[in-house]
């Protein structure tokens, strides 16, 4: 099965390889969002001995390249929404510091999920785009990256997990969340946790996982960090994303083989197949995902209540892990108002929006000017310590860019934590970087994913 991921892997290399040469696909009608509201005024104080010169006006344009549209646009949508939302309350606290007459433009465009379609919007908006932010493609970020270089524009990436877009350290290239080393490091980490809380231990796993780029990331991120714990992988299964809709197979496979562990990526359709099927099958064994569909609201509904109870990923309810950050009032005052505004819980994609675009503006800020290479002078120079505004959940270990850590040999030092289904809402159970209160988010592990039970009830029977 290992072979059959090398072989997608090579294939979509390819893919993207000749589609540099091939026209671009019609993207989707982009949306543009509208221009920001004037920059605060500038003082009217002036110094003695004459007028200073002032800085001339400068729209900052920022493109936005997501999924808004096929499986995955929920996370696009929530990554927009978070964007947004961190705008709005920049630009009613003045916008830029240091440059009050720039003023800042998002565009928000729709890739598919589809590097060629990303690379035909990358081009038509280079002229107008001062940074680009690309999420969730790894075959986008690739193949962008010859353009970054060609055109002297910053992209800064969103919840992508796939250290091959960081491989060649492209000096245009930011990332600002986990990607695989992060996660096989704290992966883990997370499993000898699990095994010093409860004393649950693995020595198997299996792994099922989708076919998109997304999905292929888990044997190199989840899957390194099982393997580096000693454990054995048993079963090793894609399935192909949008199309599968029947994994009995994989399930029977799995039942058979009786790993202590279940892994699994994939979108919220594949998901609710998997629990399903998981219960059919009476497969007992715990599970933890990758996030991916298995967090999304239509999981739930689908694999109906308490049906994915005891799932732990790296997904968590973010009012419940804003209160160790450092600034809760302030995560709370916008999350409430995002929800109100969105009527939609504030969730991990959402914060990943919200981060990224804080960090990058900050970036912006440092800069004399919106050419390439003065913000990369800019983005070399940003320290952005646990304490900013935005930072209170991916950089809590803090981020430079421009340095290769150690430990994850790129350019940002950041990680993840987990939380466990209770009652169809992810809780914080594991922050790496901050000890939890003992009596706060109970940890119930291992449990079944199709828990049937309310959690109190699960909770009881797992303490007993």
């Amino acid at each position: 099965m290992k072979k059959l991921v090398a072989l997608l892997l090579v294939a979509v290399l390819a893919a993207v390889a000749f589609g540099c040469a091939a026209a671009p696909a019609a993207p989707s009608t982009p949306t543009q969002a509208p221009a920001a509201p004037t920059a605060a005024p500038q003082t009217t104080d002036e110094p003695s001995g004459g007028d200073e010169p002032t800085e001339p006006e400068k729209t900052v344009t920022i493109t936005y390249l997501g999924p808004l549209s096929g499986p995955y646009a929920t996370y696009g949508i929530q990554h927009k929404d978070g964007i947004a939302t961190y705008v709005e309350m920049f630009e009613e606290t003045g916008g830029f510091a240091n440059h009050p007459n720039w003023k800042l433009n998002m565009v928000y465009l729709d890739h598919e999920l589809n590097a060629e379609v990303c690379m035909g919007l990358f081009e038509r908006n280079v002229a107008e785009t001062d940074v680009f932010m690309l999420s969730l493609s790894t075959m986008s970020t690739i193949s962008c990256q010859p353009l970054c270089v060609k055109y002297e524009k910053p992209m800064f990436l969103i919840s992508i997990l796939a250290d091959r877009a960081m491989e060649e350290n492209s000096p245009w290239t930011f990332r600002v969340c986990p990607g695989d080393k992060d996660i096989a490091a704290t992966h883990g980490e997370l499993l000898k946790f699990l095994y010093d809380q409860t004393g649950y231990e693995v020595k198997t796993y299996a792994m099922v996982y989708t076919s998109d780029d997304y999905g292929l990331g888990l044997p190199i991120s989840y899957g390194a960090g099982a393997a580096a714990m000693g454990a054995e992988c048993v079963v090793e299964e894609v399935i192909q994303q949008g199309q599968t809709t029947d994994v009995s197979g994989v399930i029977s496979k799995i039942r058979q083989a009786k790993p202590d562990l279940i892994l699994a990526s994939c979108t919220t359709l594949e998901a609710g197949l998997i629990c399903k099927t998981l219960k059919q099958f009476d497969v007992k064994a715990p599970m933890i995902t990758a996030g991916s569909g298995f967090a999304e609201t239509a999981f739930f509904e689908q694999i109906g209540p308490h049906g994915a109870d005891g799932v732990i990923s790296c997904q968590t309810y973010i009012p419940d892990l804003v209160e160790y950050g450092p600034d809760p009032e302030l995560a709370k005052q916008w999350i409430k108002r995002a929800e109100d505004e969105l009527g939609v819980m504030w969730t991990e994609q959402h914060v990943h929006g919200w981060v990224v675009i804080g960090a990058l503006l900050d970036g912006i800020d440092l800069a004399e000017d919106t050419d390439g290479q003065s913000l990369l002078a800019a983005f070399a120079k940003m320290d952005l310590s646990p304490d900013r505004p935005f930072n209170w959940y991916t950089l809590y270990a803090g981020c430079k860019f421009g340095e290769k850590d150690g430990r994850y040999n790129q350019n940002i030092h950041a990680g993840c934590v987990y939380g466990q289904v209770q009652d169809d809402v992810y809780r914080l159970i594991w922050n790496p970087s901050r000890e939890l209160d003992a009596d706060k988010n109970p940890l119930v592990w291992p449990v079944a994913s199709w828990q049937e039970t309310d959690w109190a009830t699960t909770a009881a029977n797992a303490a007993a």
